[in-house]
């Protein structure tokens, strides 16, 4: 079973000032019959900010998931950061946090 969600925030909108805002998204869910630890999510961002006149063009893209085994739910995310179109940060992490309820 798999179902992507476009929560429709996407486009792009110019302001008085001629500021540009674009924001696109998707996020996507998974999982197989009869198995529940495959169930999985992801989420997908990003941003753009642009001042043609102003010769600036910034950008941030995220990515955020989430899963879980027996014994914990794990996160992993990433975000780059860009500006002009070179990269000018990048992170990935993940963060395993154990299931205690029960």
């Amino acid at each position: 079973w798999r179902l992507e969600v476009d929560p429709r925030y996407g486009g792009t909108r110019v302001y008085p000032d001629g500021l540009e805002f674009t924001e696109d998204a998707l996020e996507t869910y998974t999982i197989q019959q009869d198995d529940p630890l495959s169930a999985r999510t992801r989420s997908d961002w990003r941003i753009r900010l642009h001042r043609p006149e102003m010769s600036w063009d910034v950008e941030i893209e995220t990515r955020s998931e989430i899963a879980a085994d027996d014994n914990d739910f794990i996160t992993s995310d990433e975000v780059i950061c860009k500006d002009g179109g070179e990269v000018v940060f990048h992170r990935t992490w993940e963060k395993r946090i154990p299931r205690t309820a029960g």
